[in-house]
């Protein structure tokens, strides 16, 4: 720990407050780091400067936001679990399957 060194801040919001981040991954296939939020957002980012790549609605609905509790990668695929649901997706943010608890 004596060499460590803040590198960034990131803001997940335009707001002054933010949006609580509910989990973190750090990719272990690309260069990126994903962030899922209480709100149900799925964001990740890049470089020194942390800048967006993507961000997506991974659970829920705006009106009825879902936080995402778990974020795993694996070659192809970013896998996502919310409060009643997975979700795949590339790392672009597009979905490739989701499954919900009723």
């Amino acid at each position: 720990m004596s060499h460590w060194s803040e590198q960034s801040h990131l803001l997940l919001s335009n707001s002054s407050l933010g949006i609580p981040i509910s989990s973190l991954l750090f990719d272990p296939y690309s260069d990126l780091l994903f962030s899922g939020t209480s709100l149900g957002q799925l964001g990740a980012h890049y470089g020194p400067h942390l800048a967006r790549y993507t961000s997506c609605l991974a659970h829920g609905s705006r009106a009825r936001p879902e936080s995402v509790r778990g974020i795993i990668a694996d070659e192809r695929h970013v896998f996502t679990v919310g409060e009643r649901g997975v979700r795949a997706g590339n790392r672009r943010g597009v979905a490739r399957w989701g499954c919900s608890i009723a």
